[in-house]
């Protein structure tokens, strides 16, 4: 795959050689990137493998007796490799297309109230203060969209997972939803804009870029201590893409994170 054609030429042969080069450089690219993805893999279900054979062993040896604070920390890194699991599945089942969708008429403001509604608890847990805005349309405007709501409720999820994670105690999340307008390469496009903004600490602006790629964890607050395995974000961005949308990151006005989430509106909404 590494090897290259010299081309001089401008002819059809040329067009050829040059097409043979590409071809070689994509081949190149998928490989290196496979074997990255199967490196990482293999790195990430080590850890909570190597604490399991550790506390195993330790109660084997007699150092540690198998009382209920041992059963219960067994029991927390099963549950941790099952959740990477978990993520690991839906995650390569996005990427080759066959992560089943139910497509459906959802209206967006119900669907964040009903889900910080279920999930208040995960904030009180965390001393998170909630600032949901979800009054931004008007009687004619709807927020009706095309989505699957499981799907969306595991997108909207894996943002709670990253803000209760990485936000300090008592702090502070806002979450907008808005109708949203754009004139992308002369066509109009009709959406709802969601923004999702947490409180400090925040990550470092070259990190942001990269939050949406597997396994990434930025150095200052995105590590294995507090749980994340680093795919949450990843696999929100398949969710959305699979919705035709689009979602984004930068730093947050409150010192943390912004995400930011467009989606379509119906075919027929004005």
């Amino acid at each position: 795959f590494a090897h290259r054609i010299e081309n001089k030429r401008r002819d059809e042969l040329g067009d050829l050689a040059n097409n043979v080069n590409t071809l070689g450089a994509t081949l190149e690219q998928n490989r290196s990137a496979r074997q990255r993805w199967i490196a990482e893999i293999s790195h990430e279900l080590r850890t909570p493998l190597a604490v399991l054979r550790g506390e195993i062993e330790a109660v084997q040896d007699g150092v540690r007796k198998l009382d209920q604070s041992g059963l219960d920390s067994l029991h927390g890194e099963v549950l941790h490799l099952g959740r990477l699991v978990d993520d690991l599945h839906t995650l390569s089942m996005s990427d080759v297309g066959a992560l089943d969708y139910q497509m459906d008429t959802i209206n967006a403001e119900t669907l964040l109230s009903k889900f910080f509604d279920a999930n208040q608890s995960k904030l009180d847990e965390h001393d998170i203060k909630l600032q949901l805005s979800t009054g931004n349309f008007t009687a004619t405007e709807a927020t009706l969209i095309q989505g699957d709501a499981q799907r969306l409720e595991q997108l909207l999820s894996n943002l709670l997972q990253n803000t209760c994670r990485y936000t300090d105690r008592g702090g502070k999340l806002i979450v907008e939803c808005k109708p949203v307008e754009n004139n992308a390469d002369g066509h109009i496009t009709h959406g709802v804009l969601i923004d999702w903004l947490d409180s400090s600490p925040g990550i470092d602006a070259e990190s942001i870029p990269k939050l949406f790629e597997p396994f990434y964890r930025g150095e200052q607050s995105r590590n294995r201590a507090t749980g994340g395995s680093g795919l949450g974000l990843a696999i929100a961005r398949r969710i959305v893409e699979a919705h035709r949308g689009s979602i984004s990151a930068s730093e947050s006005a409150l010192g943390g994170l912004h995400i930011q989430i467009r989606l379509p509106f119906l075919v027929n909404n004005a």
